[in-house]
């Protein structure tokens, strides 16, 4: 897992600045927002070219979707604001024939410690599995919020809430973007709505390694590893009882645990950094 998470860490903290192309046509989009976020400043883009649904049943708001009057279905979770030039953004990706965008999204509310502390979870799992992902060449981790899909795809693979849109792309072969930039801002931290069983994707392993979906074998090495929580207080336990017994032999669980913390530093924006030495 430290190698893992390691060549992420390290893939994410690496500038890469290249800009997709300007976009040849503007794309028609339909932004779903849940109750609650109606406010939403309105994006600089042509009013003709995006709709704000409010979704209550998002499979159901899905389905009512026409195909003919949208290309892409905006899905965002209770969201307080957006950026000015959020959908010109999406819509250079889209148009670049991306089907499927997770965009950042953005904690404020990070006045307590508990707060601060989830704000800065979900910003390491967005830089290892969003930015660091998609600069090795493979998929970005879907949420199931803040994200851009295809709406032709959508309907077709969107059958209940049960539905795993995440584990479809993939083993559809379908590439998911990460849009760094594309920031989407709310109170709270989002909750990952799709997850696959320890067993079930022990069982894919072997498929995606003997057909080389790399992409795929990725995922799954996402999906089984503990998270880093658990390994941080594994490894420390581990390291503590061979202190007691030899301290030697202690040694190199201390190293790994300290190359783990250091890995975890590398992820965390700078803005968190400096929240937490203003404190």
């Amino acid at each position: 897992m430290t190698v893992y998470l390691g060549v992420l860490a390290i893939a994410a903290s690496l500038r890469n600045d290249t800009p997709y192309p300007q976009a040849g046509k503007r794309h028609r989009f339909a932004i779903l927002v849940p109750p609650g976020s109606t406010s939403l400043p309105l994006p600089h883009y042509p009013e003709e070219l995006y709709q704000v649904f409010t979704y209550e049943d998002l499979t159901e708001a899905i389905a009512a979707l026409n195909e003919n009057d949208f290309d892409g279905v905006v899905v965002l979770g209770e969201t307080t604001r957006i950026e000015p030039a959020f959908l010109e953004e999406i819509n250079s990706v889209f148009d670049a024939g991306i089907q499927a965008i997770q965009l950042r999204h953005i904690t404020e509310k990070r006045s307590t410690r508990k707060q601060y502390f989830q704000a800065l979870n979900e910003e390491i799992t967005q830089a290892l599995f969003g930015t660091g992902a998609t600069r090795l060449g493979v998929s970005s981790a879907l949420y199931g919020a803040d994200m851009v899909l295809d709406l032709k795809w959508l309907k077709k693979n969107q059958k209940s809430r049960k539905s795993n849109l995440e584990r479809r792309l993939v083993r559809q072969g379908i590439f998911v973007e990460y849009l760094e930039k594309v920031k989407v801002y709310s109170s709270d931290i989002r909750t990952p709505r799709y997850k696959v069983r320890f067993s079930k994707a022990l069982r894919a392993l072997p498929e995606a390694i003997f057909t080389a979906h790399w992409d795929y074998c990725n995922k799954i090495l996402r999906w089984i590893l503990p998270s880093r929580k658990t390994n941080l207080i594994s490894i420390a336990l581990i390291a503590t009882a061979l202190l007691c017994y030899d301290w030697s032999l202690s040694l190199k669980w201390w190293s790994l645990l300290y190359i783990l913390m250091f890995i975890i530093c590398l992820a965390i924006p700078d803005y968190l950094v400096r929240q937490k030495t203003k404190k």
